[in-house]
């Protein structure tokens, strides 16, 4: 039974349905202004992109779902995007609806009235026979999902009028239930042809399944059909298909005597070893080609694994140049085996071990064992890279306490060179390694809390990653600053860009500092309460406390600051040296404000005999949105509707795009 609802669930499928144009689609394509603009970040995006905007509807809806999700980029604001989706919900779009649904559960939290209204327009959709919305209605069954109770037999009841409506992927979830109840062969295979015929590449993978050992011709023909597939979402599809007709990784590991003889010995030998015939190997090579043409980085490196192994005088050609590929679409494997040929100096590459090490940093955040455990040990010795001993234990302890460790002949080397490591450091050294590596997630750099050099701050700050190469904090922060370092990344060049003393703000401009996540400044900065409850994010007395961040609530106590200033308002949060350019963060987790000053006890005390409590300040977001306008830095605002999140959310979501500045005096 589970494979079976796994089989159905992947709602991706939704993206192809029978292309039909809806009556809305003419009044909402004069709104995609934002997606005509927009980068794709994949091939598979691009392709979705494209399509789209060449009138197919069902992918317009998925278009705008990935350009919300992150797989496409605009200079538009996101707002745009939500708008348009909430334009053609009104309008009667269930497709709409679906995408406006899975981006709120991003930010966990669908309301029940957008959910009862796509299951609305669902329904009705479904009863007007529309093939998508029965395949549709079916999945939702399978699933559970969006408030429709969980039932395999009404879903299957679905499939089948989807099949009946001629929906290809209607077909090929019929034949789905049919195949759980045991049903003719002939007639479940008389559907997936059906599908496959209609482009549904899970239906070619189960017909492949059938026919590769008794009917090879017609398995061909199908491997064929496949590959003329314009699916942006056929990668995963032509990666199964190559492994039916001969899986790559096994003609390179049969060649390997030590190899051979482990399976030989397991009696495996002939049925991974001997199934690759020329034709076998020539149609997988074709699949997983296309494969990575659309964008999977898994097939373009494993057929680099081919090359490596593979006898010609083209073969290291091929061997970089699917490397090369893999790099390209993001595959962590492919980015080590670009490192090994810099650290080897093979493939025509010049032997450079500074720019192995660079790789294989690379390769270690996207979260690639080997690559883990290979920059570990060049920290540790020194090779191309000055040691790092804490840095160096953080990557073996992450490579180490991974499952993959457990199932690979080099898992206990690794943990006894993290072992050797350990001994070398101080307790307080071993701590923070320790510390480094358990919070470590992919994607993610290590960020060290030791200084880089010698030089200590004269003060410290916090600032907010605004846009790509710039930075934003208090103008008081940098005044008077010989150099400014950001702890986190030493290396980068900082140069104070404008400033406002009046106002206390100052923008940074930072080198090669692109990409990753920043925040969202509230829509009506200005609509932020008297009483309404608001949090801090900073980095106060780093030297002392946490270094990871500080997340303080408070709320606004006043809606100026001091003399009546408008510019400002009055917060509660508490306020420590190094809070100063810390996010005020509204409980939508939008900034409405920068935190800029306190009330100088001692002298408040002096003046009026009491030492005054809670009494801090914070630049308006009107005043912030202004300044960054002025000097024309892109930012993101939010869209007309937000929810709630909660503590912890908005804690993960501002440590991404907020850190410290140091003020250095030498």
């Amino acid at each position: 039974m589970k494979r079976f609802v796994y089989s159905l669930l992947p709602l991706s499928l939704l993206l192809f349905g029978c292309g039909k144009q809806s009556p809305s689609t003419a009044i909402q394509n004069d709104n995609l202004e934002f997606l005509r603009t927009a980068s794709p970040l994949t091939p598979k995006a691009n392709l979705i992109k494209e399509r789209a905007l060449q009138g197919d509807n069902d992918l317009l809806y998925s278009a705008v779902g990935s350009y919300l999700s992150g797989y496409i980029t605009s200079s538009i604001n996101e707002s745009a995007a939500i708008n348009f989706l909430e334009k053609g919900f009104s309008l009667g779009e269930w497709r709409a609806g679906y995408q406006l649904i899975s981006y709120r559960e991003k930010n966990n939290y669908v309301p029940q009235d957008l959910l009862g209204g796509f299951r609305s327009l669902l329904d009705e959709a479904a009863k007007k026979r529309d093939p998508q919305a029965l395949y549709t209605l079916g999945v939702m069954y399978a699933s559970g999902k969006y408030g429709y109770l969980k039932d395999l037999e009404r879903a299957c009841g679905y499939f089948r009028d989807a099949s009946s409506a001629g929906s290809p992927i209607g077909h090929f979830a019929a034949a789905s239930c049919l195949e759980k109840k045991g049903a003719s062969r002939q007639e479940i295979h008389d559907l997936y042809e059906k599908a496959a015929a209609g482009g549904v590449e899970g239906a070619a993978i189960k017909l492949i399944e059938s026919y590769i050992e008794t009917d090879f011709a017609r398995t061909e023909n199908i491997a064929q059909r496949l590959l003329t597939s314009t699916n942006p979402n056929s990668g995963y599809y032509f990666l199964m298909a190559s492994e039916k007709f001969c899986p790559l990784m096994w003609t390179s590991a049969c060649k390997r005597p030590g190899f051979a003889a482990i399976l030989k010995q397991r009696g495996e030998y002939e049925s991974k070893c001997t199934v690759c015939t020329e034709k076998r190997i020539g149609i997988a090579k074709s699949l997983l080609e296309r494969s990575a043409e659309l964008g999977d980085g898994s097939s373009a490196a494993l057929l680099a694994s081919y090359y490596k192994e593979a006898e010609g005088e083209f073969s290291l050609i091929n061997y970089t140049k699917w490397i090369l590929r893999g790099v390209e679409l993001g595959d962590a494997s492919s980015m080590r085996n670009l490192a090994e040929l810099y650290a080897s100096g093979e493939g025509g590459y010049a032997k450079d071990p500074a720019t192995a090490v660079t790789w294989y940093r690379k390769a270690a955040i996207a979260g690639d064992y080997e690559g883990q455990w290979k920059l570990a040990l060049r920290l540790w010795k020194g090779s191309g890279i000055q040691p790092d001993l804490v840095e160096a234990y953080a990557w073996m302890n992450i490579a180490g306490s991974s499952s993959i460790a457990d199932g690979m002949s080099s898992g206990e080397t690794v943990k006894s060179m993290r072992e050797q490591i350990g001994r070398q450091l101080t307790a307080s050294e071993l701590a923070e390694a320790q510390k480094l590596s358990s919070g470590w997630k992919i994607g993610a750099a290590l960020k060290k809390s030791v200084f880089d050099g010698n030089s200590q701050p004269s003060k410290t700050g916090t600032y907010i990653y605004v846009s790509d190469g710039t930075i934003m904090t208090n103008e008081h922060v940098v005044r008077g600053c010989k150099s400014l370092r950001l702890p986190e990344f030493p290396k980068k060049d900082l140069q104070v860009r404008v400033t406002d003393q009046v106002n206390d703000l100052a923008l940074i401009s930072v080198s090669d500092m692109s990409g990753g996540s920043k925040p969202v400044f509230a829509r009506s900065p200005e609509s932020v309460k008297q009483g309404e409850e608001i949090l801090v994010y900073g980095y106060p007395l780093s030297q002392v406390l946490a270094r990871s961040g500080n997340l303080t609530p408070g709320i606004v106590s006043a809606m100026t600051g001091i003399n009546n200033n408008s510019s400002q308002f009055q917060i509660t949060a508490p306020i420590q040296p190094g809070s100063s350019g810390s996010p005020v963060i509204d409980r939508n987790g939008k900034i409405v404000g920068m935190v800029s000053q306190k009330l100088n006890d001692v002298a408040v005390a002096r003046a009026t005999g009491s030492i005054p409590q809670g009494v801090n300040f914070a630049i308006s977001g009107t005043v912030i949105r202004s300044f960054l306008d002025t000097n024309k830095v892109a930012y993101d605002t939010a869209w007309p509707i937000s929810f709630e999140k909660n503590k912890v959310k908005v804690a993960d979501e501002a440590k991404l795009w907020t850190g410290i500045i140091e003020c250095l005096q030498q």
